[in-house]
């Protein structure tokens, strides 16, 4: 078995990941976590290294190619207990695919639908912009949280609020989501970038500032999203998967409905057909 993380690494020449394999990948990861979650289980460690690939049809490797009858079985890791998360290296062991309530010390279901969200933009970046320009990163949780502000935007105190109640957010872990509304934030990277010497060189632009001006889009890192690239469909359920407040996001009923999915439901529907009439 090959992990999602080593067939995108040992296709690194390619400029995109094919849309449908990117569709069907993710399509069986919300399956599987539909029924995880009918278990009121969450996984919390849903990345690239966590999801496993079947049916390798040599030893270089699954191969993988557009057609989707080539497209390989998707299969989550075992669960685990999710390591402290200050001071993780964010791309090899999660941090930057983990949703902001984790760093609080809390989850809920829809905290695996924030880490398929960043699985899918990972998935659809090229290979220069996984290197460059990640989704969100960071080694620690003011990293990870200051780098998601500037993505998605800086949430409101309203929002924080909602995330501390709807996760139950212990009184251990809610000075690390207020740290994004009081300013506590904002003040330590304006120290750390001084300490740098580099407020000199941010021009016009200040880029320590969690503002609405400071946002990144997710077209700045993920070019496939592009209106001219004509992925409007997969921009829409990355954007309602990415939400600061858990209730926000898309369920995962909705998800496996959406146009994104919709040839790999509407194939693995008629195969379920097909596979009854044969009984």
């Amino acid at each position: 078995d090959w992990s999602l993380a080593s067939y995108v690494q040992m296709n690194q020449s390619n400029d995109f990941i094919p849309v449908p394999i990117v569709a069907d990948v993710l399509y069986r990861v919300l399956e599987g976590l539909k029924y995880i979650h009918s278990k009121d289980l969450i996984h919390r460690e849903i990345r690239p290294s966590s999801i496993f690939l079947l049916e390798v049809t040599n030893s270089t490797g699954p191969q993988v190619h557009e057609n989707n009858s080539q497209c390989p079985k998707s299969f989550l890791e075992h669960f685990g207990v999710m390591k402290a998360l200050d001071g993780m290296e964010a791309n090899e062991n999660g941090a930057s695919f983990a949703a902001p309530e984790t760093f609080g010390y809390s989850a809920v279901p829809s905290s695996d639908i924030w880490s398929v969200g960043c699985v899918m933009a990972w998935l659809l970046q090229t290979p220069v912009e996984r290197a460059t320009a990640p989704l969100f990163s960071g080694s620690n949780s003011r990293e990870v949280l200051t780098s998601i502000c500037r993505r998605i935007g800086l949430p409101t105190a309203n929002d924080i609020e909602d995330v501390l109640v709807t996760c139950q957010i212990p009184k251990s872990g809610k000075h690390i989501l207020l740290g994004l509304v009081d300013g506590t934030y904002d003040t330590i990277n304006k120290r750390i970038a001084a300490a740098k010497g580099e407020s000199a060189s941010l021009g016009v632009r200040d880029e320590t500032s969690l503002t609405p001006e400071a946002r990144r889009p997710l077209e700045r890192c993920v070019s496939s999203l592009e209106k001219e690239k004509g992925n409007s469909v997969a921009k829409d359920l990355l954007e309602k998967m990415i939400r600061w407040r858990p209730n926000d996001r898309i369920s995962i009923q909705d998800a496996l409905q959406h146009d994104f999915f919709k040839k790999v439901r509407s194939r693995y529907e008629r195969k379920k057909r097909d596979s009854e009439r044969c009984k």
